[in-house]
């Protein structure tokens, strides 16, 4: 039996089929690689099993069983490509999901909230009703087999644990092979009493049992017996009852315990009989929003979870505001530094509220776009109430996916009030569930329901939002002033049409995730939205904000975009003249026409119109960095991140404008965290890098920016950040490798300030000037999206011609001067 050797031998022996990119690890069941699929130009997973579990298979049979999977084709299941045998080691391949394990999800957040597990375990259900359906049984259920991805939970592996029992062998005296079908494989934690047992009439109902305990798990943070060894797990499983789950947690609905404790019945017949049951039984709202549970034994105090997981927890809702916080006092030269955290609401702040994200009880999981959708239209209506403070939605969401109590939850939000809920979509129908819960006591303080067509989804909306508005001024004795602080609501989010407003929604999910596709996926949902309503103002702002950034990831043309850009933002004020995403779109496109002038006044108008939007203080801290006022850019940054503390991007842009303030170790610190938050961005990374070259950690900026590289191969951009960085590091082949690779295709997007990044970090001053001239000539967007304060520019900053190109662009003379202002 060969070895799967290095990954060039591995490579090589796959041969042209595949290109390997890295391998991501695996469990005992197979060493994991990501490939691209070089035919269909797409990624793969490639699993292939390791030596020692291949010689105890028959491989013939594997591969046949194998296959059986393929045929499962369903939006909640990884189905299987391919399978074959690579180097005398049977191999399949799985489509490559964006996203994370369940298993990494809690162990960054540990227990999850009741409406996630709830949305997970929908998923879940509707793949194992349709495998079981067809006779296929997982036999390996737990999170490490869930991903998470787009609001959504897809099961991989169906059928690879029943495929290795079935074709395991056992060696007879004389050596020969011998078949033993039926041999009991998974894993201890997950099992089901008769497949522990190895009972071999072990049926489907044993991945409803492995369900129950991944249920547990989510729910309490551990699953059943937890610390045991593999052989007591076993005996567990087969002989003890685990702990109630309503005695782990409080806040658990009654239906939603009793489903769990049913699954982890001992005794098969007395489970659900199959997983369509259990999928049918999640769609009850009493799942999410009904009654809670009580333990069946004594009462018992509410189970926290350890502090390590407590810490871990809430270093992903605050990472980014935390780490400004505290590096950056007195790291900065008169620079403000974001307040430390404040404690509980005050009789101040009672009229404050955070809108957690509504939950999605939709048959199809793709409908999650429309509940995130109506949580931010609920959040902009009542954020224009003066009276009202709307805590961060970003932040909300994050609190939300913890768990934690809603005490703790007011506390961290620093507000008096939640505002939760759930939204079902059947056909032409909608309904949403809401709930004002008191922070302080946990208590509701109002509730309804909303049964409408969609066509009266604006009617519900308006409506939800002036129950809140007129509850909370009934809790604090404030009826007189009712109709004045619901008199400030929008009266529609700016259609009429449901289609429209239904795209509108589609395309804002999509422009969150800010990757060259998403946001040319994003612009066709928005004028879609435009074309079935010409007098929707907040889809027509939507168009003009995808192209203010789209030159940024080198997915359109800088002139074009903007000509496009700024047709869109003007008719968006012409429908309304008070938009701020209006006014911020244009000033950004403004921005890239270098008109600066009016740049600042649009961006300062958005701000002055919607002070709490993030982006248009984003925005207008990022045209303050490049016009070299780094002090005005970290103020408006740290405003824009008290809005928005879960955003890496914003989190980034701060920390390049605290390194151009001079504030290098507290910048490298933030960086740094705004990657961890989320490592699928690549302009984090970017930026990430970009700072450690310039504080004189090359071979550190080496490592991140060839992380980048793997997922975007080809960026100039990213080449030529890559170049630099290699020629401070002395490597002077690899930068010169990478520039002849940029100058092969000069007039791609970016490339001329990228070329002239490597002429200079490589000493030839001359050359990187005359690129830097030509980056002028084209409109490089890196004049409005990377500051030319930094440290790196400093070998041609008196250079006469780095002036003229300066004074042409319009950026201010302090780019010029920049060491005389440290």
């Amino acid at each position: 039996m060969n070895d799967l050797g290095s990954a060039s031998d591995l490579q090589e022996a796959l041969g042209g089929q595949y290109a390997l990119e890295r391998e991501l690890g695996g469990g005992g069941m197979s060493r994991t690689y990501v490939a691209r699929d070089t035919a269909l130009d797409r990624r793969v997973v490639i699993k292939i099993l390791p030596p020692d579990l291949a010689a105890t298979v028959s491989h013939e049979r594997f591969h046949r069983e194998i296959l059986v999977s393929a045929s499962l084709q369903h939006p909640n299941i990884v189905g299987i490509l391919t399978a074959g045998e690579v180097k005398g080691l049977p191999y399949f391949t799985m489509p490559f999901v964006d996203g994370e394990s369940l298993r990494t999800r809690m162990q960054r957040h540990g227990a999850l909230s009741v409406a996630q597990v709830v949305s997970v375990l929908r998923d879940v259900a509707r793949a194992l009703a349709y495998a079981h359906e067809r006779g296929i049984v997982h036999r390996d259920i737990k999170p490490d087999n869930v991903l998470m991805t787009s609001g959504a939970a897809v099961v991989a592996d169906f059928g690879v644990a029943k495929a290795l029992s079935s074709a395991r062998v056992r060696r007879d005296r004389e050596g020969t092979n011998i078949t033993t079908a039926g041999t009991s494989l998974g894993t201890p934690a997950y099992m089901a009493p008769e497949q522990a047992a190895g009972d071999p009439n072990t049926d489907h109902r044993a991945d409803l049992y492995a369900f129950g305990v991944m249920a547990y798990e989510m729910l309490a943070g551990e699953p059943p017996f937890a610390g045991r060894a593999p052989a007591q797990l076993l005996a567990a499983h087969i002989s003890e009852q685990p702990r109630h789950i309503a005695a782990m947690r409080a806040d658990i609905p009654r239906a939603l315990a009793e489903l769990v404790m049913r699954c982890l019945e001992k005794d098969p017949a007395r489970r659900p009989q199959s997983a369509a049951e259990i999928a049918i039984a999640l769609e009850d709202p009493a799942m999410v929003s009904g009654a809670f549970a009580s333990s069946p034994t004594l009462p018992v105090p509410v189970r926290r979870p350890p502090a390590l997981r407590l810490a871990l927890g809430l270093f992903a809702a605050t990472a980014v505001v935390a780490a400004a916080v505290a590096i950056g006092r007195g790291s900065l030269r008169g620079i403000a530094t974001p307040p430390a955290a404040t404690g509980p609401a005050s009789a101040a702040d009672a009229r404050s509220i955070a809108v957690l994200p509504l939950i999605s009880l939709s048959a199809d999981s793709s409908d999650a776009y429309l509940a995130n959708g109506i949580t931010d239209e609920l959040t902009n209506a009542l954020s224009h109430i003066a009276s009202f403070r709307v805590a961060s939605s970003t932040a909300a969401k994050a609190a939300q996916e913890r768990g934690v109590a809603p005490e703790e939850m007011g506390k961290e939000l620093n507000v008096a009030y939640l505002l939760e809920g759930t939204v079902q979509r059947q056909g032409n129908r909608i309904r949403i569930a809401t709930r004002l819960v008191n922070a302080a006591d946990g208590f509701t303080a109002w509730s309804d329901v909303y049964d409408r067509q969609t066509t009266d989804l604006f009617a519900v909306q308006d409506y939800v939002a002036r129950s809140v508005a007129t509850a909370l001024s009934s809790e604090l004795g404030a009826t007189a002033s009712t109709q004045s602080t619901t008199a400030a609501l929008p009266s529609t989010p700016g259609t009429k049409d449901s289609a429209a407003y239904d795209h509108y929604l589609r395309g804002r999910a999509l422009f969150q995730k800010r990757d060259g596709a998403s946001l040319q996926a994003a612009l066709k949902e928005f004028q879609t939205a435009t074309h079935i309503d010409s007098s929707f103002a907040r889809a027509q702002a939507g168009v003009a904000q995808v192209y203010a950034v789209l030159p940024l990831y080198g997915a359109a043309d800088p002139r074009a975009a903007r000509e496009q850009g700024l047709a869109a933002a003007n008719a968006a004020l012409r429908l309304d003249p008070k938009s701020a995403e209006g006014f911020a779109a244009r000033g950004v496109l403004h921005a890239s026409a270098w008109d600066f002038e009016q740049a600042s006044g649009d961006l300062q108008k958005a701000v002055q119109i919607e002070p709490n939007n993030p982006l248009a203080q984003q925005w207008l801290g990022e045209l303050k960095l490049m016009n070299g006022d780094a002090k005005g850019a970290v103020d408006a940054l740290v405003k824009a991140t008290k809005l928005d503390p879960a955003s890496p991007i914003i989190g980034s842009v701060q920390a390049m404008a605290r390194q151009a303030a001079g504030a290098t170790d507290s910048a490298l610190v933030l960086a740094k965290r705004a990657t961890d938050f989320d490592p699928t961005l690549g302009g984090p990374k970017l930026i990430y890098g970009t700072l450690l070259l310039d504080a004189g950690k090359p071979r550190d900026a080496v490592k991140v920016l060839e992380q980048l590289r793997v997922t975007d191969p080809g960026a100039p951009v990213t080449l030529g950040a890559l170049g630099a960085a290699y020629a401070a590091a002395g490597d002077r082949d690899r930068a010169q490798e990478l520039l002849a690779q940029l100058e092969k295709k000069p007039d791609a997007p970016r490339a001329a300030s990228a070329i002239a990044k490597v002429h200079l970090a490589l000493g030839a001053k001359d050359s990187a000037l005359t690129w830097l001239k030509r980056a002028a000539d084209e409109h490089d967007p890196a004049f409005t999206s990377e500051s030319f304060l930094l440290h790196f520019w400093d070998p041609i900053r008196e250079d006469p011609r780095f002036a003229e190109v300066v004074k042409r662009v319009g950026l201010g003379r302090v780019v010029i001067v920049r060491k005389g202002q440290n």
